[in-house]
This record gives structure tokens, C-alpha cells and sequence, in this order.
């Protein structure tokens, strides 16, 4: 199945991409996603997924918390975002 995965921020810089469609097995979770992904762009990325405190996660829409954390099971068609928390004043 493709899950479209969209990266913001920092995750856009180290991806090298703002957009990707991932090819993933039936039953992946975010975790697996993750996996994946870190597989694909390297170290310094799959450091950034590491620090999840810092990050923004939507799938569909709506905060993967919501939706089981890094548990979430994704389905066809998904999409995810991955973008920094911002922060000022």
C-alpha cells in the first residue's frame, strides 16, 4: 500500500523533499513508517524522528496521538505530516 508522507521544517531539510510516497506493507504502524523513513534519509533523520517531543505528527489530519501514537496502524492511501514545533513569542 502507499502511505503520501509530507515533511515540514527541519524533517524537509534532511529529507531533501517536501513530499514522498512510501511504499509500505499491509498492518505498518507509525513506528514502522518511522523505521522506514530513518532507513531512507540516514542518521541525522532518524534523530530528528527520535526527538518526537519536538515534532508535529498528523496522519489525515488529525495529532497521532490521538490515534494510538506511534501504534497508529496506517491504511491506504494516508497521509502523513511531520513538521517542527514552533515556538516564539
Amino acid at each position: 500500500m502507499q502511505v503520501e508522507v509530507l515533511f515540514f521544517g527541519r524533517p524537509r531539510e534532511l529529507a531533501g523533499t517536501s513530499r514522498e510516497v512510501v511504499a509500505v506493507e499491509e498492518g505498518t504502524r507509525l513506528k514502522g513508517l518511522f523505521e522506514s523513513l530513518s532507513t531512507r534519509y540516514g542518521e541525522a533523520f532518524a534523530n530528528e524522528l527520535r526527538r518526537i517531543e519536538g515534532l508535529i505528527v498528523f496522519v489525515n489530519g488529525r495529532d497521532y496521538k490521538t490515534l494510538g501514537g506511534l501504534d497508529a496502524l496506517l491504511s491506504e492511501s494516508d497521509t502523513v505530516a511531520i513538521l517542527p514545533v514552533v515556538t516564539g513569542g
